[in-house]
């Protein structure tokens, strides 16, 4: 982003060189591990249901 200049007002004082990668991008290559123990799956539709709930936003 900075080489092409893709932000505005991103200043990078120094030399600007990429040794081994971030601690985020390191993070987000690691691979999930299985769970130890067993699974039960749902036999019927809606038997088990996930959502997130969230509101109302102040912005």
């Amino acid at each position: 982003m900075v080489t092409k200049e893709l932000v505005d007002g991103l200043d990078v004082v120094g030399e600007l060189e990429l040794g081994g990668g971030c601690e985020d991008c390191v993070f987000r290559k690691m691979h999930a591990q299985p769970y130890n123990e067993e699974v039960m799956h749902e036999r019927e539709t809606l038997e088990q249901v996930h959502m997130d709930l969230w509101g109302p936003s102040p912005v």
